[in-house]
């Protein structure tokens, strides 16, 4: 069944997954470069942010 399909619409699930494992890389790379102040404001502490940023770009 799937070989009938055109190869775009058998390669979203996985452009799908790319993107948002992208998101969620440059999410913590974001995360990472905020300040101490704003962090507060957000209710995190700097070692939740190093715990978050730790994780594989998957997780």
């Amino acid at each position: 069944m799937t070989a009938t399909l055109p190869r775009a619409v058998r390669s979203l699930p996985l452009l799908a997954r790319l993107a948002g494992w992208h998101a969620c890389a440059r999410s913590r790379v974001h995360l990472s470069r905020l300040d101490d102040t704003l962090l507060a404001d957000l209710g995190l502490t700097r070692d939740e942010v190093r715990r978050e940023c730790a994780k594989p770009f998957w997780a």
